[in-house]
């Protein structure tokens, strides 16, 4: 019999107990008629109230976070946008031109450009919180080839000529 009701009065402090390890933190917290229990309880109301409060101060922070990426990844656009429309005009007036190098740094600029774009994008979905890491098939040979092609594109720009290939 003294069980049941030391069970019935601890019955507010267990509930509010379980609600807060739920991660629901909006709700008024139970009280009985035992003065230590009531004790117990004011205290974790206040916990519960100072764990909302702060948890609603980080999602703010959060938030304020994704707005400045978004607001940044946008802003970043449009002097790519130019960027790559001058690279790929000055790469067209080249290609009638008898300067292959220049042609081809201007293309290694409008590829570079390209990726910048798309991280900005990747920053922008990621800022909505649409955007995450994904996994993508990608045979060896593709990431080698994507990584020399890089590397020629660096090697050229310093003046040095890089002279490898995939494959047997």
């Amino acid at each position: 019999r003294a069980s049941r009701v030391i069970s019935r009065k601890m019955a507010p402090l267990a509930e509010a107990a379980g609600r807060v390890g739920a991660g629901e933190l909006d709700f008024a917290v139970g009280s009985t008629n035992v003065r230590e229990v009531n004790d117990v309880l004011a205290a974790m109301d206040a916990m519960r109230a100072s764990l909302a409060e702060s948890l609603e101060a980080r999602w703010a922070a959060e938030r304020g976070q994704r707005e400045q990426v978004a607001s940044l990844a946008h802003d970043l656009k449009t002097p790519l946008t130019v960027l790559r429309a001058n690279a790929d005009f000055v790469a067209e007036e080249l290609e009638d031109e008898k300067d292959a190098d220049l042609a081809a740094a201007a293309r290694d600029i409008a590829g570079g450009v390209e990726r910048l774009d798309g991280y900005v994008r990747l920053l922008i979905e990621a800022s909505r919180g649409s955007g995450g890491a994904e996994r993508a098939p990608m045979r060896p040979a593709e990431l080698c080839e994507q990584v020399l092609a890089e590397a020629a594109q660096i090697a050229r720009a310093r003046g040095v000529t890089l002279d490898a290939a995939t494959g047997p």
